[in-house]
């Protein structure tokens, strides 16, 4: 089996599967500190922020099927202060927020109206890292899933000899 590359020249075997494992180990090494992260801001403290700007973001998707090529995702720019030092951040959740429609979106920034007070979770040890929700959820795990393919596909391509 052979994928042309660059220039019209295949690359298959070894080199493949090397990189398939790369890419793997890189998603693995953005994934576990969003796990870890997620995990511990559940048990963060808390202190009040106000809202400052909360609208409906617009990402381009890499999918290739049918799909328009552009999700939604909430952005919501809070600030929040700690011993007297002013902390700004835009991170509603660890696990990135998309969605096909806009009205989705919508909902959560309901509940964000720029000027409102809102309860910031905020890492003890660096106050900096925040959040507005809390935890781990579902699409937490997704991104080590895509890891553990790539390396497994990796892995398969380089032990696979294909005629």
């Amino acid at each position: 089996m052979a994928i042309p590359l660059i220039k019209g020249k295949p690359i298959s075997g070894k080199p493949l599967g090397i990189i398939f494992i790369c890419i793997g180990v890189g998603i693995l090494i953005i994934g576990f500190p969003n796990i870890k992260f997620s995990k511990e801001s559940s048990h963060w403290p808390t202190t009040t922020g106000v809202v400052v700007l909360s609208e409906i973001k617009e990402y381009q998707s890499n999918r290739t099927d049918n799909f328009s090529g552009i999700v939604y995702g909430p952005h919501i720019l809070y600030e929040y202060y700690l011993d007297d030092i002013k902390y700004l951040s835009d991170r509603y959740t660890f696990s990135p927020i998309r969605y096909g429609n806009p009205e989705n979106v919508k909902k959560i920034l309901d509940l964000f109206n720029t000027g409102e007070k809102i309860t910031v979770y905020y890492n003890p040890k660096n106050p900096k890292i925040s959040v507005l929700k809390s935890g781990t959820n579902i699409s937490s795990y997704i991104i080590i899933f895509f890891g553990l393919v790539g390396i497994s596909i990796g892995v398969t391509v380089i032990l696979i000899k294909i005629k």
